[in-house]
């Protein structure tokens, strides 16, 4: 299952979904303290609640432009934060 959620959304409303194994951010939020609780909806394990077994493991993808430096540093750091958004790379683990 993936989850399609904004940090916006997260603000407001503070669902607790579950059952999710991707999670894709357009906009990163803007409190550091909700991208862990984000994380943490995910499914971790081999297998989901419908019993199936799945190889891939649960992942998060985050997009964000050089816009969202601010929301950025608060999660990753500053030092971090300056490599993400000036280097060379576009993809980052």
């Amino acid at each position: 299952a993936i989850m399609l959620y904004t940090g916006r959304a997260h603000y407001f409303m503070r669902h607790n979904i579950k059952g999710a194994r991707h999670l894709i951010l357009f906009g990163l939020p803007e409190h550091a303290a909700f991208y862990p609780g984000l994380m943490n909806m995910l499914v971790e394990g081999p297998s989901g609640e419908s019993g199936v077994e799945v190889e891939a493991p649960s992942s998060c993808l985050a997009l964000f432009t050089k816009y969202d430096a601010h929301a950025l540093e608060r999660i990753v750091g500053t030092k971090h934060c300056e490599r993400m958004i000036k280097g060379e790379k576009n993809t980052f683990l």
